[in-house]
């Protein structure tokens, strides 16, 4: 059983496709630097019956990986069962650092890896809220992320994976709406994926939402109101103080009698009496207008 921290050299093994941690011990936060890991951040084009055979165009390796036979019986939890791979996990691109003692934010840069298949980091102490970018992650089979402490909603980007056939976000302090997606309401045992977080809202479970149902069509106009309501108030704090600009330039008695304010309130706020000589020269002004 490994403790400590993940060595931040785990990072810099471009052809690294799969890697598993779970049921340790380990502490501290996922190291930054997952983009590194190019095995992982893109699909590999096969060239021959094994696809480590594959050169990864673009990330500067070009030498070729040796066909590699595997004959022993490798186990990982994949969509909630634990399946036994032989020559097939060589197939298999993944990251799996459930039970241990992780925590902090899950790094936006996660979504980076797009050939991921299966991503479980259940069963730790990370916080924060779970990456919006996570839909781009389009070839994920296996997403669990249950038994920890993130908060806010869940990323309407999740509809959009549609090779996503396990996902379990139980136990967390989820809230709001549940995204509602023809992928996501074709899971099974979809309300048990959802247990454990007393905010969310919205089928598959129970508990109704008090406003009505946000599409991401929805969420776009309103930012595009939003948007346009900023933009008519702006443009009307401008137009108004362009005028009172203009009026105070040409209109004498308006700009006498606005300084004339300004005095008075600067005086009334520190007390200082008005001098003689200046309640003339105000006097003069009125009687010359």
């Amino acid at each position: 059983m490994f403790s400590g921290s993940i060595p931040l050299e785990l990072t810099e093994q471009v052809h690294l496709q799969f890697l598993d941690l779970a049921n340790n011990r380990i502490s501290g936060a996922i190291p930054r630097g997952l983009a590194n890991l190019k095995a992982m951040t893109q699909y590999s084009k096969i060239r021959s019956d094994n696809p480590l055979e594959s050169k990864f165009g673009g990330t500067g390796v070009d030498n070729h990986i040796e066909a590699i036979k595997y004959d022993d019986s490798q186990q990982i939890v994949m969509k909630g069962q634990q399946l036994y791979y032989t020559s097939a996990i060589v197939y298999m691109v993944g990251l799996d650092f459930s039970c241990n003692n992780l925590l902090g934010e899950i790094p936006e840069e996660i979504a980076s890896l797009f050939g991921l298949k299966l991503l479980n980091i259940s069963h730790n102490q990370f916080s924060g809220k779970i990456p919006d970018k996570i839909g781009l992650l389009r070839g994920l089979e296996s997403l669990d992320l249950s038994f920890n402490e993130l908060h806010g909603e869940i990323p309407w980007s999740l509809t959009e994976i549609t090779t996503l056939s396990h996902l379990n976000l139980s136990y967390n302090n989820l809230s709001g709406r549940i995204p509602s997606g023809s992928q996501l309401q074709t899971l099974s045992d979809s309300e048990s994926m959802y247990i454990g977080n007393n905010y969310l809202c919205g089928p598959p479970l129970s508990m109704s939402c008090s406003r009505p149902e946000l599409t991401e069509d929805h969420h776009e106009g309103n930012n595009r109101k939003k948007r346009d309501l900023y933009l008519r108030l702006a443009a009307g704090f401008v137009t108004g103080l362009w005028m009172v600009f203009v009026i105070l330039l040409f209109v004498k008695t308006w700009r006498v009698a606005y300084f004339q304010l300004l005095d008075n309130l600067y005086r009334a706020r520190c007390k200082c009496p008005w001098p003689k000589n200046a309640q003339s020269a105000g006097a003069s002004l009125k009687t010359e207008d």
